[in-house]
């Protein structure tokens, strides 16, 4: 954990939004790490922040296997859709604000197949909506090139924000405070 406005990674330095509950920086990293991966395989990469939101704000999931499904479902639809197989993400559980669980999720494409979130959103909408019965929020979204390290540099501050402390370890044994894609593992 960490209150600093900065982490260091690989030699790299990056602009974080830590304050004022502190950041878990194992997840962001291992977040960095896909974004990472992303770029060495694709020359642009799209990359999409959004939140999920339950339909009745007294839901508290035992486990994991809500998001789970999720993927599995956004899977089945992005595959073909945008006829890629390369699809990362990682997200967290949190409950916070009188103890409403809800995720935060950060997609990341090809950002040659992909440059705006327009059906993507219906899509997400629809799945979530038939597992939960609950909402998306849409943060923001960013489509850049490789050698764009300003606007990398930024989707990593503005996603930074998912692993923040506050909200974080409202959970069963069973249900885990966040997930990652692990790309660079498929190799």
């Amino acid at each position: 954990m960490s209150y600093q406005d900065y982490i260091e990674h690989f030699g790299e330095i990056f602009e974080v939004q830590a304050k004022p509950s502190g950041i878990h920086t194992a997840p962001l990293k291992a977040f960095i790490d896909e974004l990472n991966f992303m770029l060495s395989k694709h020359s642009r990469v799209f990359l999409f922040r959004f939140d999920l939101r339950f339909a009745d704000d007294n839901i508290l999931t035992d486990n994991s296997k809500i998001i789970t499904i999720f993927i599995r479902r956004l899977r089945r639809f992005i595959e073909p859709h945008y006829k890629t197989k390369d699809l990362a993400y990682s997200w967290a559980r949190e409950l916070e604000k009188a103890k409403h669980q809800h995720y935060h999720f950060v997609l990341m494409l090809d950002g040659n197949r992909i440059n705006h979130p327009q059906s993507l959103c219906k899509k997400i909408r629809q799945i979530w909506f038939e597992i939960s019965g609950g909402s998306p929020y849409w943060s923001k979204w960013y489509c850049f090139h490789r050698t764009d390290d300003n606007l990398r540099s930024a989707a990593v501050k503005h996603v930074s924000y998912i692993f923040k402390v506050r909200g974080k370890g409202y959970k069963p044994k069973q249900a885990r405070d966040y997930g990652h894609s692990r790309m660079d593992t498929r190799r």
